[in-house]
């Protein structure tokens, strides 16, 4: 499984809007709703880690 290093970034009024974003070692970067429904994928090549900021 290539998919790997979640991160949730928390809307902080309404937490529907929340999102999850993972790396794809194979593809590049996506980004899932909070029912673990695709939102987007960028196929941007190999990428290691996702990290967020405050």
């Amino acid at each position: 499984d290539a998919a790997d290093d979640p991160a949730v970034w928390h809307h902080a009024r309404n937490a529907e809007q929340s999102i999850i974003l993972a790396t794809d070692k194979r593809a590049g970067l996506k980004t899932y709703n909070m029912r673990g429904e695709l939102v987007q994928q960028l196929d941007v090549g190999r990428l290691n880690n996702v990290d967020l900021r405050p």
